[in-house]
């Protein structure tokens, strides 16, 4: 990406589509292989990005990109559109996300990690978010 280059995505059954991030989730995307790009349009207000901040393609829903802030945003390939903030709330109260997974086999099964040791989990699809971790105040 531009400036100081961060994550990577690409969807394992559309290799066409890539994703490419740079610092406080600037986001960049391609539908062919880079012939050319798009700017996926993350609406970051009222969000709070790492200066690095995770974008991550669901391996149980490849046509979903996931990006983290302090929320969590998912974009749908297929139809250009967002659903920002999942869950309604921040999934951090004094950090923001650094690590997203989603479970191979089952696309509801979402799990982030935050800067300060917080670990959030999903089972419906981000609808809903029940702490696992609280963190660590170190």
């Amino acid at each position: 990406g531009a400036g100081d280059g961060a994550f990577q995505a690409i969807n394992p059954s559309n290799p066409n589509f890539q994703f490419t991030t740079w610092q406080y989730l600037g986001l960049e995307g391609t539908n062919n292989m880079w012939a050319g790009s798009f700017s996926p349009g993350i609406n970051l207000t009222g969000d709070s990005p790492a200066f690095i901040s995770p974008i991550y393609i669901s391996p149980a829903d490849p046509n979903m990109l996931y990006c983290g802030s302090n929320f969590l945003d998912r974009y749908n390939m297929l139809t250009n559109s967002w659903e920002d903030d999942l869950g309604g709330a921040p999934l951090s109260a004094s950090s923001n996300i650094r690590s997203i997974a989603v479970a191979p086999s089952d696309k509801n099964r979402i799990y982030v990690g935050t800067g300060s040791g917080e670990l959030q989990m999903s089972t419906n699809y981000g609808a809903t978010w029940t702490a696992i971790q609280t963190g660590v105040a170190s």
